[in-house]
């Protein structure tokens, strides 16, 4: 090892300078430094137009576990959203109406261990598990939309009626009037005039 040191200001024939060796000791708690593995077999499947995301659990688990999931749209992985699993669980459900229609998607899971279970085990996130595509479904047609749509198109058709409706009620109310007889219509009254 090179080791230099500057002085300024000092008489070098009273200068001494001893060296001497030290050791700086760092101490760390091994267990609250644990990774876990990642989840393996990470499956996406579709249920009542919801998705749920299966995985197994690392083969040598410290302690406890629980599992964050992340999901993204394949095009857009900076906006990705985060669920925690409960303890011990290896599913998630993801809402399909949280989803863009038609979209293609991908889901990673990670492994933490459970703070506080009375295990001496603590630790840090594992590494993300490899991703799970799927692609979201189309667009369905919710009761409300429905009821919008439904309304509207009563809506234009009661409007198409009147409009056509209206002027011929019109005509047939001039020519009524004209056909009710009046004194003003009188023969015999115009004649005196």
């Amino acid at each position: 090892m090179r080791y230099s040191c500057l002085l300024t200001n000092v008489d070098p024939e009273t200068l001494q300078l001893k060296l001497l060796l030290t050791h700086n000791a760092k101490t760390f708690a091994a267990h609250k430094y644990i990774r876990s593995k990642p989840p393996e077999q990470v499956k996406v499947r579709e249920t009542n137009g919801d998705w749920v995301v299966d995985w197994s659990a690392p083969a040598t688990a410290p302690s406890e576990l629980f599992y964050q999931v992340s999901y993204y749209r394949t095009k857009d992985q900076g906006s990705s959203l985060q669920l925690n699993s409960s303890k011990g669980s290896t599913c998630v459900t993801i809402l399909g109406t949280s989803l863009v229609p038609l979209q293609d998607y991908e889901v990673k899971v990670r492994s933490l261990v459970v703070p506080g279970s009375g295990s001496t085990y603590e630790g840090i996130p594992s590494e993300w598990s490899d991703p799970a595509k799927w692609t979201s479904n189309k667009a369905t047609w919710s009761v409300l939309k429905l009821i919008y749509l439904f309304s509207a198109l009563i809506a234009a058709a009661a409007f198409l009626t009147l409009y056509h409706t209206i002027p011929a009620c019109q005509k047939k109310v001039v020519l009524w009037v004209d056909s009710v007889p009046s004194p003003s219509k009188s023969k015999t009254l115009c004649e005196i005039k």
